[in-house]
């Protein structure tokens, strides 16, 4: 009985010292932790440095570097473009250029008709520098570019034509830039995006590209979305005016701009069975008697010409859009915002304000436009500028 107990007190002893030592242990090893905790830590951000190096990066471009143009042209360029010039009846391509490459400085003079246009927009003093370059037309010869020996030229329009072929057969390299976008040459979306993209392909460096083609595609999907549900019975009608003087009226119908722009801004086309472009007398114009009339700045006419019934060969007393004062300048920004331009969203946002005024109420169009030009162009506009953009008043160089 007595060995029994006295093994007892052995083994709770030992038991004892087994407890003892394993504390021991779990003490010195949190101490052993938090005195190393910091070399841990650094070692992890080490290897996460050492991970992120050994990502795959992406390598800059070697050249020759070839790629296939929007005109389907194998295009072989044999080093870095910086010096570009551009040809060509295409005008919006020029402020494109210049959004895309944030100043003039690589650009070599300046198509006559792009300058123009920016002259007479506030962009005359947002972007002061394109008025600086030498202005040129289209009856530039070849001897003459070959002197100043751009790296590149864009060509607006496609890869056919006897000033196409004699730049190329004089040794130069021309990128072409179709006015089409996605098969679709009324979708202005697609063409700002597709002339971005290559001029991405020109210069290596698609980041302007990326920015302006997302920031677009967020605001056609903006009002696709806001639209979608209203019905055809309840969409304005509303008619383009492209061209207006004295006793000639030009509307743009079906497949022309016009027709993405009112599709996507919500109102009906009045001038859907014409194709393009086409003239009409007020008889046609009191028939489709539209809610809505836009004028463009390809036309020197005002909505107050129609309201005033200044425009010789027609009467627009009668047309309810008149009567309502419902007859609507389209702005001019960095180009006319009726084609293609590098504000198109913009243009799509002013759209779908006027055709929709209440469902779009909580929408600041001058607000956007400021945000608009500090973002892309990186300039601040005064209310002032902004106010002229949207409302432009110089028609002088307004014509086509």
């Amino acid at each position: 009985m007595i060995r029994q107990v006295r093994l007892a007190g052995i083994i709770g002893v030992i038991a004892l010292a087994f407890c003892m030592l394993a504390g021991l242990c779990a003490s010195f090893a949190a101490y052993a932790y938090a005195d190393n905790a910091p070399a841990a830590t650094e070692a992890t951000a080490s290897q996460a440095d050492q991970a992120q190096a050994a990502a795959p990066q992406a390598e800059p471009r070697t050249y020759p570097y070839t790629f296939t143009d929007m005109a389907g042209i194998e295009i072989t360029l044999k080093d870095q473009v910086k010096t570009v010039y551009i040809v060509g009846n295409v005008q919006p391509l020029v402020a494109l250029y210049r959004y895309y490459a944030g100043n003039s400085d690589n650009l070599i003079e300046c198509p006559g008709a792009s300058q123009s246009i920016i002259k007479s927009s506030v962009f005359a003093e947002i972007w002061p520098d394109m008025l600086e370059l030498k202005a040129h037309n289209d009856d530039a010869n070849v001897e003459e570019i070959l002197a100043l020996n751009p790296d590149v030229i864009f060509m607006t329009g496609s890869a056919t034509g006897d000033k196409y072929e004699a730049l190329v057969n004089a040794g130069l390299t021309v990128v072409s830039f179709p006015t089409a976008g996605s098969g679709d040459d009324n979708d202005t979306f697609a063409t700002v995006e597709n002339w971005l993209n290559q001029m991405g392909e020109v210069f290596g460096d698609a980041g302007a590209a990326s920015a302006l083609i997302e920031y677009n595609k967020a605001v056609l999907d903006k009002f696709d979305t806001a639209l979608a549900d209203v019905k055809d019975t309840e969409k304005p009608s509303a008619l383009i005016i492209f061209q207006l003087t004295d006793n000639s009226c030009k509307v743009a119908g079906s497949g022309h701009y016009s027709e993405f722009w009112l599709d996507h801004s919500g109102a009906i086309n009045a001038a859907a069975d014409l194709s393009k472009l086409q003239e009409v007398d007020i008889e046609q114009l009191m028939a489709w008697d539209p809610d809505i009339i836009y004028i463009t700045t390809f036309s020197p006419a005002m909505p107050e010409d129609l309201y005033n019934n200044t425009i010789e060969g027609f009467d627009f007393s009668m047309l309810s859009a008149v009567k309502n004062h419902q007859v609507y300048k389209i702005p001019l920004g960095s180009y006319r915002w009726y084609a293609p331009s590098c504000e198109c969203a913009l243009m799509l946002e002013w759209l779908a304000i006027h055709n929709y005024p209440e469902l779009f109420a909580d929408l600041d169009m001058n607000a956007d436009v400021t945000s608009f030009i500090e973002k892309f162009y990186g300039v601040t506009p005064t209310a002032d500028q902004v106010n002229a953009l949207l409302n432009p008043s110089d028609t002088t160089l307004m014509s086509h």
